[in-house]
């Protein structure tokens, strides 16, 4: 299991400036968290602690979705990708913008120094990052003792409107595509104080198997090959298993 309980303190000067020194401390088993590149100082808040943190060797690239329907983690229909953003072990950091109602957020994907996955949430106007909440309540982690994934697995994401309020949530899956799978939903609110509260709350984490299915206000995540599956419906922004 993954703990995201460490704090990480650093310092950061990000800008022209192609060399500059990094100080940081990672704990074992836990995924470190690091800024993007970026053209500004840009501040790493992790629960109510602020901290900076300098890593300007990565390169961020354009996002491209993943079109094909076989290689996507998170579907609508079975058949239709939803794909948005992904990443793929030793790959070059990538970012996808989003907006949440009239804020600004740059979902960043990488791996981090020296060890672990950078999976941030970065609000560029206020130069404000959040670490997401990736873990996972019964222990079954895609990510091993280092805070990394292997090379057989990937991270993809996508915005989706569960319950139409025009908001939308993000959904962050990880797994190989064929029998090990996690599966994060956030909500979002909007805050006045960036710096101290964190907008974006896990509402579900789960495990599954090859891919997760998005229906309307349900998400389902098939199992087996008899066409079976389990299912969350998102109602009054909770999401509640059917009773069978």
């Amino acid at each position: 299991m993954i703990s995201f309980r460490s704090v990480i303190f650093a310092s950061v000067l990000l800008g022209l400036i192609s060399g500059c020194s990094t100080s940081e401390s990672t704990e074992m088993g836990s995924p470190s968290v690091t800024p993007a590149t970026t053209s500004e100082s840009t501040q790493i808040v992790e629960g109510s602690t602020q901290f900076t943190e300098s890593n300007v060797s990565a390169q961020l690239i354009p996002p491209l979705a993943v079109k094909n329907a076989e290689d996507a983690l998170i579907l609508k229909n079975s058949s239709e990708s939803l794909v948005h953003l992904e990443w793929k072990p030793y790959g070059p950091d990538v970012i996808l913008p989003m907006n949440f109602g009239k804020d600004k957020v740059e979902l960043i994907f990488g791996l981090d120094h020296p060890n672990g996955t950078k999976i941030l949430a970065m609000f560029p106007e206020e130069s404000v990052a959040w670490p997401l909440d990736i873990s996972m309540a019964d222990g079954a982690s895609v990510f091993d003792d280092y805070g990394e994934i292997t090379e057989n697995y990937k991270i993809q994401a996508t915005q989706y409107d569960f319950d139409d309020d025009g908001l939308g949530e993000l959904i962050i899956a990880v797994g190989d595509g064929l029998s090990d799978l996690n599966v994060w939903v956030f909500s979002y609110t909007h805050v006045d104080n960036l710096k101290k509260i964190n907008p974006f709350l896990q509402e579900l984490a789960t495990t599954g198997q090859s891919n997760v299915l998005l229906d309307k206000n349900e998400i389902l995540f098939p199992y087996g090959s008899q066409g079976l599956f389990d299912s969350y419906k998102y109602v009054d922004q909770m999401f509640m298993k059917p009773v069978n």
